[in-house]
């Protein structure tokens, strides 16, 4: 197995290991902080709580200067084995020339989101660590604790995960096995060009978005498209576009195909309706590490072993 970067596994969590959570991005409400922690210390974590987790600074949950410190003390606290985003939103990428990486290279720790969070995740790959697409404690409240709240300990823990899909009429069989990388549609295109910029050459691209207009995702994919990002992937997993709306006149197109005719013809297995995203079933997998993909006529596995049979 061959993969275009060396990504390295942050340590799996145990009993009385440090979480943080911060918010990064938008505000949020403190009982649903409150949840959050109190969660974690059931499941055996001490917490710590950034000091403007709870904060209000027009949308944002602080002040661009408030946010990245929290983020950079969690980053750079050696007691802290995961940092858990509190949700998304929108302000991750204003603290993108803000965050020292270099205590985290050479001690790396899960940072746990998605959405917005799809900065963190390529800032992480960059340093050569994997990460987590996950439910936040926005949604915890909503998550059936075996679904996806229970998929995110079993990453943090280091239980393999096996995922088993119906099969899709746009998929497109093979199979692959590289590292998984990508998250928000829209945030993973804005960053192209910038120091977040990702390499997908010989990955497995996942991609998933929310309340977009059908002409607005159509462009990013063509951006996606004409960037080279879907030239030589090994797969390609689409998760939930939801609450995609058609502009007045519409593109007479359906999301999947605004999808399917951008990517190579049978150039590499393609999976849709991954369930994670914007989605109430928003399954955790980790970013960077090795995962194997097989689309096959009457279903879609897909494997996250942690280098585990």
């Amino acid at each position: 197995m061959k993969f275009s970067d060396k990504i390295n596994c942050p340590p799996f969590l145990k009993q009385g290991d440090l979480v943080a959570i911060t918010s990064p991005a938008k505000y949020i409400d403190p009982e649903l902080i409150d949840n959050a922690a109190n969660l974690l210390r059931k499941r055996g974590y001490k917490v710590w709580l950034g000091e403007n987790v709870t904060g209000s600074y027009g949308r944002f949950s602080g002040s661009d200067q408030e946010r990245s410190c929290d983020f950079q003390k969690a980053l750079d606290n050696e007691d802290v084995k995961a940092i858990i985003c509190s949700r998304g939103g929108y302000g991750s990428v204003r603290l993108l020339d803000r965050l020292g990486w270099s205590g985290f290279r050479s001690e790396p720790k899960w940072i746990c989101g998605f959405s917005d969070i799809t900065v963190f995740h390529n800032l992480a790959h960059l340093k050569g660590s994997a990460s987590v697409h996950s439910t936040v404690p926005l949604d915890f409240p909503k998550n059936d604790f075996n679904t996806p709240l229970e998929s995110l300990f079993d990453v943090l823990e280091g239980t393999p995960l096996h995922y088993k899909l119906n099969p899709e009429p746009e998929n497109i069989k093979g199979g692959a096995k590289a590292c998984v990388t990508g998250g928000n549609l829209s945030v993973f295109t804005s960053l192209i060009g910038t120091k977040g910029d990702i390499d997908t050459r010989g990955k497995i691209l996942f991609l998933e978005e929310v309340s977009e207009y059908d002409y607005k995702v159509d462009r990013m994919l063509n951006t996606l498209k004409y960037a080279g990002k879907l030239d030589d992937l090994a797969g390609l997993i689409i998760g939930g576009f939801s609450n995609i709306k058609t502009s007045d006149s519409g593109l007479r197109l359906k999301t999947r195909e605004l999808i399917t005719e951008k990517i190579p013809k049978n150039k590499y297995p393609v999976c849709f309706n991954f369930p994670a995203g914007h989605i109430e079933e928003n399954m955790a997998f980790p970013f960077g590490e090795p995962a194997e993909l097989n689309v096959e006529e009457n279903n879609t596995y897909i494997s996250f072993t942690h280098g585990r049979s």
